[in-house]
């Protein structure tokens, strides 16, 4: 309790650090952020901690089974479902969920009942394996678990403490493993990448143990690199005789993205594939599958294809091909099969659902019998739910509009959401996939992935259609993407992803010419502009701009890289005098109160996502983020969007802080003119 005889002065100070904004004193409540803090709002999900249910999920990736049960990673979710027999009617709810202690928690963690971002499975005998991508591990269970969120029994570790990088390829380690394969006997692991300085690089490796490992520092047997082509290899393909190993990132080979394949199950160190396999419809993406009891092989890439028996190269064209038109199949990255018999089982990673065939695939029209995580086969649960990938945000402090860079549609909040999982108050679809997007003095400019910038002088709450519109030219200006858009009281500026700033005095409705054009080098920028700096970011470099004096000559103040900031970054925004950059490799947001302080090359003052300045790692939770890189900041609302492998948009706002009194500022002559205090 406040004694009386301090009440007056007490009153005094409370009233005068609320008067201090309008009388012209410093304001003594400063609003920062801190390190570690909690989001407060979660947008392009259902919230925090929180999946949906059994029958919601999240990105499907690898599945399997051993004939009797089936398995699958809801990996954005932190997860494995488990049907103890397989389903055999749509919906059926899963028995079991690993990696979590109930069906509705998603948080990311380490405990051995716990997963990051699980994405390879493998099941035999009831034997239970688990590649825990994010946590660098493979989880096992030596029977299936009877309980929600049990630990596992034995744990292979692919990295150790102290370890550096980035690392060689080797026998003894294994970094972000996306998938893990067994027969009971064998084990096949997959390094995706050596975990390079700054991020994830590539150049990965494939491990197998001949005999099932005892203890979790047994090295392989067997190391595989493709002679060194292995770029990031991903899932494994397997029926024991065979090897399959999908790769996203491969060299020398006519597409970077398809499958490695050993026709007889590599034996010798180093031992080359036989060939390189890539989807025969579009070979945009890797492929993982299984192989039928019989030696038939199914393999998902943008769609199912079939094959009879192992293709001998990679002309053998597949033998029975999924029309994925003719029930909305979706395919893309981590979409996987098991076979059971005649039964088969596909994730549609694109399209949020497990998909079951109950009886044999004679058809490429043939519809799944069973339908898992959706109320049926026409229903896309990312669209209903809200749910938003590679966000693009903007925000005037009143309305905030998101742009999906895969989806092709646009949402706007007519006001700020307050709370997670909040509706849009209009989306807009079929538009173009959104790669920037800007808002000011109510005018809304997005540029789309197709060579598309559309223009709006009012922000569109009832779905109107754009006021202007551009398509790969805006007067001589001629564009393939445009990769950053920036508007001011003074300029309207365009990256057209090839090095070039181009700078119009006003928006350019009608095909005006740029008045100068900013010759940068030839790599995409985004750009932020708070009228007085405009700010240029690569995943490299962050260059800031003088807009006073902008001109086709102007030389920017850059922020260097130094020990707080990785290799690979993402946006960066300067608000007043407030400056964040998203690091995309180290999963956070730095925040400095300065902007001349990050020139300066000095720390940051606040480490968003993270609970100090050493913690790098990615997580799916309230107070971490997942590969952060698009961001909008207004006043005391910061907005994050998470690329790729999570899609959240979520909000950190500031805390009031107050800070010590100044008795100099308290009793100025200045403060209140005319009075006088006695001190």
């Amino acid at each position: 309790m406040i004694p009386m005889h301090r009440i007056r002065p007490f009153v005094l100070i409370l009233l005068l650090c609320f008067l201090s904004s309008s009388i012209g004193c410093r304001p003594r409540l400063r609003k920062q952020f801190k390190t570690g803090q909690q989001a407060s709002v979660l947008l392009g999900g259902i919230d925090f901690n929180q999946t949906g249910g059994e029958l919601l999920f999240n990105h499907p990736k690898a599945i399997a089974t051993d004939g009797t049960s089936l398995a699958f990673c809801d990996g954005n979710n932190n997860r494995v479902l488990v049907w103890r027999t397989l389903p055999e009617t749509s919906n059926t709810p899963p028995d079991l969920v690993l990696g979590q202690p109930d069906m509705d928690s998603n948080d990311a963690g380490d405990g051995l009942g716990q997963m990051n971002w699980p994405a390879g499975v493998s099941l035999h005998e009831g034997r239970l394996l688990v590649a825990d991508t994010y946590n660098h591990r493979i989880l096992v269970w030596n029977t299936l678990p009877t309980a929600h969120g049990a630990s596992a029994d034995f744990v292979l570790e692919g990295i150790q403490p102290g370890d550096t990088f980035p690392m060689e390829p080797r026998k003894d380690r294994f970094v972000w493993p996306w998938s893990v394969w067994t027969d009971g006997e064998k084990l096949v692991v997959t390094s995706t990448a050596c975990k390079a300085e700054g991020g994830i690089g590539f150049g990965g490796w494939v491990l197998i143990w001949n005999e099932f490992p005892t203890s979790d520092d047994q090295e392989a047997d067997i190391l595989l690199t493709a002679d060194g082509d292995a770029g990031t290899p991903r899932g494994i393909t397997s029926n024991g005789e065979s090897l399959i190993i999908g790769d996203h990132n491969a060299s020398n080979t006519d597409s970077p993205m398809g499958a490695w394949v050993w026709k007889i199950f590599p034996t010798e160190e180093e031992e080359n594939p036989d060939y390189f396999l890539t989807d025969p419809d579009s070979p945009t993406i890797w492929l993982q599958g299984d192989f039928g009891s019989d030696g038939s092989l199914y393999i998902m890439g943008t769609t199912l294809q079939i094959w009879n028996q192992l293709p001998e190269s990679n002309s053998d064209a597949p033998d029975l091909s999924i029309d994925n038109s003719a029930f909305g199949l979706r395919g893309g990255d981590c979409s996987g099969v098991a076979v059971a018999g005649e039964q088969v089982f596909v994730t549609d990673y694109n399209g949020n659902r497990v998909l079951g065939f109950l009886s044999e695939i004679t058809s490429d029209s043939q519809n799944p019998e069973v339908v898992l995580g959706a109320p049926d086969l026409n229903t896309d649960t990312l669209m209903s739910n809200d749910f938003i990938t590679n966000p693009a945000i903007a925000t005037d402090g009143q309305s905030l509009v998101i742009g999906s860079g895969y989806d092709r549609a646009l949402s706007l909040w007519r006001e700020i959401p307050t709370e997670s999982g909040t509706p849009p108050t209009v989306r807009i679809e079929e538009i173009d996939s959104s790669s920037d997007i800007v808002i000011h003095q109510g005018v809304l400019v997005v540029a789309g992935q197709l060579r598309s910038l559309k223009i709006w002088m009012e922000l569109p709450f009832e779905g109107e259609e754009p006021d202007y519109e551009f398509n790969g030219e805006i007067g001589s200006v001629e564009y393939d993407r445009i990769s950053g858009v920036a508007l001011d009281d003074h300029y309207f500026y365009l990256a057209d992803g090839n090095g070039q700033i181009h700078v119009w005095s006003e928006l350019p409705t009608s095909g005006e010419e740029p008045l100068f054009c900013i010759e940068l080098d030839g790599t995409e920028y985004d750009l932020q502009s708070d009228g007085n700096h405009l700010v240029v970011s690569s995943n490299s470099s962050t260059m800031i701009f003088e807009v006073a004096t902008l001109a086709e000559d102007s030389v920017p103040q850059e922020i260097a890289k130094t020990e707080f900031i990785s290799g690979s970054r993402a946006e960066a925004q300067i608000d007043g005098d407030r400056f964040f950059l998203v690091d995309f490799a180290y999963n956070r947001v730095l925040f400095w109160e300065h902007w001349e302080d990050a020139v300066a090359g000095e720390e940051p003052d606040a480490y968003l996502g993270a609970e100090d300045a050493d913690d790098i790692d990615s997580g799916i939770s309230r107070s971490t983020l997942f590969w952060p890189k698009r961001m909008a900041v207004s006043g005391n609302r910061l907005w994050v969007g998470e690329y790729k492998f999570s899609g959240r948009i979520v909000q950190f706002e500031t805390k009031p802080r107050l800070i010590r009194l100044e008795s100099a500022d308290l009793f100025s002559p200045e403060t209140f003119p005319g009075k006088r205090f006695d001190r």
